[in-house]
């Protein structure tokens, strides 16, 4: 078996397949509306309220919101951006999301856009910022995360090609910034493998080589030091060391109560990283497989039956009708996208490093794959929520090398004792645009599509979103009339109960309540689903003991996170917060809580319920 000119030497701009550039101030500020256009729907109790309420409270009471200093570098940014705009709320959050995103991929822009063809790396550019908006997540770690990660890059990159010291103590002086802004970026560290990659690209010294990552390292250990020291400065360090003691305590191996493994632990986030990384790829496999499956018997069939079969209407046709179906059925979901974007990412790295004999575009997808491999660590949903936000090198460059790929030969011989076979798979460059056309458009369509009707944990069509939430800090933003009024319902009732700076008890995966009414978590984390059981009661035991009066409880009743809980509350939920596997442990724990301080419910709706504690027992 022989399979000759599968990919293209070097990336070829002089490809059939060829985008014509659009002026880049109209592309950049298309993009910019674009995004800006999806800010105003969808209501996510989880994530928005988690880092809406730390960047509210971290100068503020620094103590009560202890669980995300692991995160201090953003939240100290997003505390001074409300200082700034006191009034925009969580609406002015997503905006700064929306300039974080734009300004990651500008970066990306004018790094790559010397070597990649300009209209193909719009075109990148753009089924990225579509592919992300189905989640158009406020300022926070993970997309702040990528803004520094591609300042890394552009450092490392402009000091090893221009043979300069100084932009690789900067480049290590910025990964220390990005592991102050999410702990497990400390993996950044390893980025210095790309100097390593350079040398061997271009047989730099051992000496030259050694004098760049001593650069790095001094970079790295200045910019720790003074981090360190601010943090002493304004009284955060003791908080921010707390906060990576429950990190590292969630990290341990350990088995929860209800048979599985910390989600935190090492072992498990290699492993689903690791099945991940695989499926991505096998995901990415089938796609071309498919592709040369589907043009042989194309081609067979339009030879014997040229009267009922067409080019338009078979293979492009046909092709396209079986796509939209599955992904208007949900069957090509963003998860799938996920694991395709990746994929083919993966795949095209792995040629690029095998028969690319340009350099820099070598080096430049070095960086680009190790940030799409090391960005999602330490996440307990891997590449399902972090993958999004790292891509923005390695995908312009695969699609580059995709699209200029010219032709396609593929001879298959086999000899054996009774028969021989011969076979020849032969792609032209006409039907190479056609299928670099069709599979674009499909990518597009299904980007929209998720970004439209899918919106992260609010899953509903958007033309069902016109309703508002009756707060100064969700002014602009919209849900469904049913999600409307059990929020509006929570907060017009339990003002009965609670006022701006008590402590409440928001259980278990409703953060947002505590942005909404100016409170401060009780356990010291707004979002106490995140604590593994263990720490759920060693950080309730602690509040206990330290804080006085006890909390009002405002408790959740169905799921509000995940796929099926970002329906709520519109239908029935068979699986609710109370039967839930991965919250039973944690239940029994504030359940024993409850009846030792005799709480008793005072309302209640189809979504939450308030819980006071018995009057003579809170005064002791």
């Amino acid at each position: 078996m022989s399979m000759k000119n599968t990919l293209p030497q070097t990336l070829n701009r002089d490809s059939v397949f060829h985008l014509k550039e659009m002026n880049s101030v109209l592309f950049f500020s298309l993009l910019v509306v674009y995004q800006i256009a999806f800010i105003f729907q969808g209501v996510d109790v989880g994530d928005s309220g988690s880092y809406a309420n730390f960047y509210q409270l971290i100068f503020k009471s620094p103590d009560s919101v202890q669980y995300s200093f692991m995160f201090w570098l953003s939240g100290v940014f997003g505390a001074l951006y409300m200082k700034l705009f006191p009034g925009l709320g969580i609406w002015g959050l997503r905006l700064l999301g929306v300039l974080v995103s734009t300004s990651t991929l500008l970066i990306a822009y004018q790094l790559l856009k010397k070597y990649l063809n300009k209209g193909h790396l719009q075109l990148s550019l753009l089924i990225l910022v579509l592919f992300i908006n189905n989640n158009p997540k406020e300022f926070y770690y993970n997309n702040f995360s990528s803004l520094i990660y591609l300042l890394v890059a552009w450092s490392l990159f402009t000091g090893l090609r221009d043979h300069k010291l100084l932009p690789l103590f900067f480049s290590g002086a910025l990964v220390a910034l990005n592991v102050f802004n999410r702990v497990p970026n400390i993996l950044a560290l390893g980025i210095m493998a790309g100097i390593i990659y350079y040398g061997y690209l271009y047989h730099t010294g051992y000496k030259r080589q050694l004098k760049q990552c001593v650069a790095f390292i001094a970079g790295f250990l200045a910019c720790t030091g003074l981090v360190l020291l601010v943090m002493h400065l304004m009284g955060h360090l003791k908080v921010y060391v707390n906060s990576l003691k429950i990190v590292f305590a969630m990290g341990q191996k350990t088995k929860l109560s209800d048979g599985t493994d910390a989600d935190y632990g090492i072992a498990n986030l290699l492993k689903l990283l690791y099945w991940q990384y695989k499926f991505s790829f096998i995901a990415a496999t089938l796609f071309f497989v498919f592709v040369l499956v589907f043009v042989p018997i194309f081609n067979y069939l339009k030879t014997k039956f040229p009267f009922i079969v067409t080019k338009h209407i078979f293979s492009r046709s046909l092709l396209l009708l079986l796509m939209l179906a599955l992904i208007i059925s949900g069957k090509i979901d963003n998860i799938i996208m996920i694991y395709f974007f990746t994929g083919i990412c993966l795949m095209s790295a792995a040629a690029i490093f095998i028969t690319n004999k340009n350099k820099e575009i070598s080096l430049l997808m070095f960086l680009g794959i190790f940030i799409a491999v090391v960005h999602p660590m330490g996440s307990s949903t891997g590449i399902h929520t972090v993958i999004i936000y790292s891509l923005w090198l390695a995908f312009p460059i695969a699609l580059e090398y995709l699209l200029t790929i010219s032709s396609v030969r593929i001879d298959l011989n086999l000899s054996a004792k009774f028969a021989d076979f011969n076979s020849k798979l032969v792609l032209s460059d006409v039907q190479l645009t056609e299928i670099k056309k069709t599979g674009c458009g499909i990518v597009i369509f299904a980007c929209l599509f998720q970004s439209f009707f899918y919106p992260y944990f609010d899953r509903h069509n958007r033309l069902d979103m016109h309703y508002p939430i009756h707060n100064k800090y969700m002014g602009g933003i919209f849900t469904t009339k049913e999600r409307a009024s059990a929020l509006n319902e929570l907060l017009q009732e339990s003002a009965k109960y609670v006022k701006p700076d008590d402590y409440v008890l928001a259980y278990d995966n409703i953060p947002l309540y505590h942005y909404l009414t100016e409170t401060k978590p009780y356990l010291r984390n707004s979002w106490p689903w995140l604590y593994q059981p263990d720490v759920f009661k060693a950080q309730l035991e602690k509040s206990e003991t330290e804080i006085k009066p006890l909390p009002v409880v405002i408790f959740q009743i169905i799921r509000t996170n995940g796929s099926v809980g970002g329906r709520w509350p519109d239908y029935s939920l068979k699986e609710t917060t109370l039967n839930w596997n991965l919250s039973k442990t944690r239940n029994e724990i504030l359940n024993d809580f409850l009846s030792a301080h005799h709480y008793r419910e005072v309302w209640s709706n189809q979504a939450f319920k308030i819980l006071i504690p018995d009057k003579t027992t809170n005064m002791k």
